[in-house]
């Protein structure tokens, strides 16, 4: 999958009418419609990006009550961020699978890890 980078030069391509900004209950949706169709599908990559790094962040820090390791702050990290991509694909704000499929297949193999490493008793 290549990025039409000619698409990107051609701005005006944006179907954008009147009507739809005199509408104010609309004008969210043709905004966020916009943005996944300009930048093809990657603006939900990049908030679930974002979300997974400041899950990760926030988790990971040494000096609060939670401490946790790397491998599950993973875990909780990917799977939060793969609920917040199934959401965004149920409301129509993301419009690629394979993008919240890449956060479930990291989940799914952070809880194998995690699996592994409660038998060692880690």
């Amino acid at each position: 999958m290549a990025i039409d980078w000619n698409s990107l030069n051609n701005i005006t391509d944006i179907t954008f009418n009147l009507s739809q900004i005199q509408d104010s209950s609309g004008l969210t949706n043709t905004l966020i419609d916009n943005a996944d169709v300009v930048s093809q599908g990657y603006y939900g990559l990049g908030v679930m990006i974002i979300t997974f790094l400041i899950m990760m962040v926030i988790l990971f820090k040494d000096d609060d009550d939670i401490r946790m390791d790397i491998v599950r702050t993973i875990m909780i990290s990917s799977g939060f961020t793969t609920i917040i991509g199934v959401i965004g694909l149920t409301l129509n704000i993301f419009s690629s699978f394979t993008h919240v499929m890449w956060f479930f297949v990291i989940f799914v193999a952070s809880t194998i890890a995690v699996l592994f490493l409660k038998k060692k008793g880690l």
